[in-house]
């Protein structure tokens, strides 16, 4: 994610001031001095970390996935890539949800290098979401711009949202699927990618 930071980072300089002068103003209306000598830097830090964040809007997942790999030596059968670490914010709370995302797809004459659905989930991943959507954007983008004959996509995550309200929680973990193609059509496929997973 760090080589799309400078599409974020050069940004107009006054939507920069807009929202360090908004974060002055949370400081403010949380009680606090935002002019006290301890936050006087704090909203420029504040806003460089939301901006590592949410670096995913200023990445298309389209880009990523544009350069391919046309010949697969006849290969058939499910590619899967397993475990893929992330981290995305909760569009309603603005906290963390993480953990690990799943991915397979049968190709159709075309596959992508594995970094590149790294790179999509990062993509997704950094903005604000809910875990339904960022499963169904990563599976889309996927079908859309690969054309295999199959993709599933599963997350499971742990939601900060959930744990700090209830700590009965702390342990929970959400896990959302999205299946296309031959994946949502054959059983035996999703079958065989689910089983993969346990």
């Amino acid at each position: 994610m760090v080589r799309f930071m400078s599409k974020i980072l050069e940004k107009d300089q006054a939507i920069n001031q807009k929202a360090i002068n908004a974060i002055r103003s949370l400081i403010e209306c949380i009680g606090d001095d935002p002019g006290r000598s301890e936050l006087k830097k704090s909203p420029y830090k504040i806003l460089e970390v939301l901006q590592s964040y949410f670096a995913g809007y200023a990445v298309n997942s389209d880009e990523i996935l544009a350069e391919t790999i046309e010949e697969v030596e006849g290969y058939d059968d499910i590619i899967m890539l397993k475990d893929i670490n992330f981290t995305s914010y909760c569009e309603h709370h603005f906290l963390p949800f993480s953990g690990k995302c799943h991915i397979g797809y049968i190709p159709n004459k075309k596959i992508a290098g594995i970094g590149k659905f790294v790179e999509v989930l990062e993509a997704f991943a950094g903005r604000l979401q809910i875990q339904e959507r960022l499963t169904v954007l990563i599976a889309e983008a996927i079908y859309k711009n690969l054309q295999p004959k199959g993709v599933g996509v599963v997350i499971e995550a742990k939601h900060n949202c959930l744990s700090f309200k209830h700590q009965s929680c702390n342990n929970a973990v959400m896990r959302t699927g999205k299946m296309l193609g031959a994946f949502h059509e054959d059983y035996n496929i999703r079958n065989e990618f689910l089983s993969a997973l346990k």
